[in-house]
């Protein structure tokens, strides 16, 4: 196993402490946790991370967004893993401002850390990765855009069409649901849905968003 040293920026004291030690037990080194966005900022050179988990909702002049946003600015892209309960739209919209590695829903446990930090440093090296395993695993942010009817990670360089890992039926309902939350502008799903490629059922939401003026929507797969 690679050594990383992962940096915690979390306020809730008891969520940094499971991911210290969450961190512990899959053999990487936690760093200090700093409960704010300019604490972060202030320590990065010093602590030199190889990779950090950000929660987006922080306390104080820098919320995790700004935060991230600056360290892509200062720091060499250095991959950023939001951290976060439920997202509403505007957030949404905040993060899709500039790039960062993943996305973990609270709760969440090691397995998860793991996976996310696993997908984030293949990222990072431009290792190519399955896509459908990482939606699986971490609740990966996917945009699809309706005028070039394409999904895409958010780093766009990679393309999925779904529809080949779901029935025919599914995929028209699917294909409802997205058309619905692009009219109406509203969030909705598509419950049930058979993936052949993990054998499980999952619930899609369906969100709309604005990205790079364009209305499109992202799939949360749960």
């Amino acid at each position: 196993m690679d050594f990383l040293k992962v940096m915690i920026v979390e306020d809730d004291i008891l969520l940094s402490t499971l991911s210290k030690m969450f961190i512990k037990e899959l053999g990487y080194e936690p760093t200090e946790v700093y409960e704010s966005g300019d604490a972060a900022l202030n320590n990065i050179e010093r602590v030199n991370p190889d990779i950090i988990f950000m929660d987006i909702h922080l306390q104080g002049e820098l919320d995790g967004i700004d935060t991230s946003r600056n360290i892509f600015e200062k720091f060499d892209n250095l991959p950023v893993i939001y951290l976060s309960g439920e997202l509403d739209v505007s957030t949404i919209k905040r993060m899709l401002t500039h790039p960062f590695y993943g996305y973990l829903q609270k709760p969440f446990d090691g397995e998860k850390f793991n996976t996310a930090i696993r997908l984030a440093r293949n990222k990072h090296n431009n290792v190519q990765i399955d896509m459908p395993a990482l939606i699986m695993d971490i609740n990966e942010v996917i945009l699809y855009n309706d005028n070039a009817g394409k999904f895409f990670n958010l780093s766009e360089k990679e393309q999925l069409d779904i529809y080949n890992f779901i029935k025919k039926s599914a995929a028209e309902d699917l294909k409802h649901k997205i058309d619905e939350a692009i009219k109406q502008e509203t969030q909705t799903y598509a419950q049930n849905i058979y993936f052949y490629n993990t054998g499980e059922f999952n619930t899609i939401f369906v969100t709309p968003v604005f990205y790079k003026f364009q209305k499109a929507v992202y799939l949360t797969i749960k």
